[in-house]
């Protein structure tokens, strides 16, 4: 599965969630943001993309931000990269420059 498939799928899987959490059917979902019930079915299992307009839509309905939900999805796919490819984030980056001064100090 490639990152981006592993991510449509969190994020189908984090909106499901949220729906659930609120006590919203895919239904009730799907005409407060002006798709159909299979659309929001799709885009749960992650097999439909969503345009940025439909995806801020889904977060308000759910009581979500954009930013909540984003943050929430990107985590399995950091998981799922491996080693060399987790040497490129950011946190990742700043954990070994943290760890490369403390060993400094204690030479």
């Amino acid at each position: 599965m490639t990152d981006k498939e592993t991510f449509y799928k969190a994020l189908g899987s984090k909106i499901r969630e949220q729906r659930e959490v609120v006590g919203l059917t895919q239904s009730q979902l799907a005409n407060a943001v002006g798709l159909s019930r299979t659309s929001v079915t799709n885009i749960e299992l992650g097999r439909q993309r969503l345009m940025l307009d439909q995806f801020e839509s889904i977060c308000a309905a759910v009581g979500k931000t954009a930013g909540d939900v984003l943050d929430a999805a990107r985590a399995p796919v950091v998981e799922t990269r491996n080693a060399h490819d987790l040497g490129t984030l950011p946190s990742v980056q700043n954990f070994v420059r943290e760890l490369k001064q403390a060993q400094g100090k204690e030479r």
